[in-house]
């Protein structure tokens, strides 16, 4: 296989005419001899885009096109933008073929591979789930722990590493770390038995069909109820946040709409719009044209929709009336029950503090009553700084520091006695 054009005649930096002439030269030497051209950066062809096929190609399209209609070595063309080329250069390959983001076990199954028996597959999905990235990422990251490590692999130095490099390319913040706190759907504040959804979705095999809206505060566990059926369900989920969807280029967004309800179901994955509050929000109240045509997209796909596909919101009352007609199921879930409150402080903080016995529950239940409305989020978010806190950790610095989540909540204030605001 030959590289054509990663370098000019002095091994350094070749501009756009000199990989050309090096691809032209290439495909006149080798004529039908036993060799495969790989040309990367296809993108370097052409200027730059202000929308979908709007790139134009920079040298003579005459003389592109019989190079590719005519040449008699086999080549592979790559290219990180093909939605912006033209469509008449597009045609003129014989076989296109789209390499989609990894879902969150090919991610796990990515680090894995390149960090071997040093992490845990556990640890790997908890990765995988927290950064949605590509596999060359996580190499890299990988790579660079090894390189700190001496050799060694050390998972958290990974996670590190990867965060820090995805907060310089821009991209949109990671997931926070999970904690370890258990999920207990059991004790979620729902509109409808979850469970008895899960049971009939669950004996319906892998013909289901259902369009879910969960909505509520945040941090009640809309998300995690998700990923918690489609575990119960033995399904993959495909995860999207409105920044996977949305693009600079007119048409792009629609277009990656488009593919991830196909993607889901050529896999029969769950479909999961996390925070999808741009794609359901009232179109009358729509600024620009590109919001509307989004929301318009979105109608049609969740109609056309034969799987599992759950959007969750913290913004019901602003949703548009005729996307919220499109889903079957709506589900509202709200803060947690006094009791439920009490028995989710005895799960995630019972291994921190000892056993909670009769007489610590009705310290605990008195404590989270003069706190104010709890969701299961601010127990994760606590359980997740837990080891930062100062010994030794007792009930009330837990429920001290679950005070100031609630206080945090925009306008909200604790009343509880020596806990402060803010």
């Amino acid at each position: 296989m030959r590289l054509a054009g990663a370098e000019d005649d002095n091994g350094f930096s070749p501009n756009i005419w000199e990989r050309l002439g090096s691809l032209s030269s290439a495909t006149r030497i080798l004529g039908s001899s036993r060799s495969l051209l790989l040309f990367d950066e296809l993108q370097d062809l052409f200027d730059g885009s202000s929308g979908r096929g709007n790139a134009s190609l920079r040298s003579s399209k005459v003389w592109f096109n019989e190079l590719l209609e005519r040449s008699r070595v086999p080549g592979i063309w790559a290219t990180n933008a093909a939605a912006a080329m033209d469509p008449a250069v597009l045609r003129r390959f014989v076989m296109a073929v789209e390499l989609p983001p990894l879902d969150e076990s090919r991610r796990a199954a990515v680090w894995v591979r390149e960090a071997g028996s040093e992490i845990s597959l556990e640890e790997a999905t908890r990765l995988a789930r927290r950064f949605e990235v590509n596999p060359a990422s996580i190499t890299s990251a990988i790579r660079a722990a090894r390189l700190i490590g001496s050799g060694h692999v050390d998972g958290k130095v990974a996670e590190e590493v990867l965060a820090g490099n995805v907060a310089a390319s821009g991209a949109p913040p990671s997931k926070p770390p999970l904690s370890g706190l258990r999920y207990e759907p059991g004790l979620l504040n729902a509109s409808m038995d979850l469970d008895v959804l899960a049971r009939r979705l669950e004996s319906a095999g892998p013909s289901a069909h259902a369009t879910i809206c969960l909505h509520g505060p945040p941090g009640t566990g809309k998300s995690e109820w998700v990923r918690h059926l489609a575990a119960r369900l033995q399904r993959k989920i495909h995860v999207h946040a409105v920044s996977d969807i949305e693009s600079k280029y007119v048409g792009e967004s629609e277009t990656n709409l488009a593919r991830a309800f196909e993607r889901a179901e050529q896999e029969n994955a769950l479909l999961l719009f996390d925070e999808a509050d741009s794609f359901l929000l009232d179109r009358r109240n729509g600024q620009r044209r590109w919001e509307i045509s989004l929301t318009n997209e979105f109608l049609q796909r969740l109609e056309a929709a034969r799987g599992i596909v759950a959007c969750t919101t913290n913004a019901f009352d602003r949703l548009d009336p005729a996307v919220m007609r499109r889903f079957s199921i709506k589900v509202e879930l709200d803060y947690l029950k006094p009791e439920a409150a009490v028995r989710l402080f005895a799960v995630a903080f019972g291994p921190l503090v000892g056993p909670i016995d009769a007489a610590a529950t009705v310290r605990v239940a008195g404590l989270l009553r003069r706190i104010g409305p709890l969701a299961p989020g601010d127990f994760a978010t606590v359980s997740r700084r837990a080891d930062l806190l100062p010994e030794p950790l007792t009930v009330e610095v837990l429920a001290e520091e679950l005070a100031k989540e609630v206080a945090s909540r925009k306008g909200s204030q604790s009343n509880v006695a020596g806990f402060r605001g803010g």
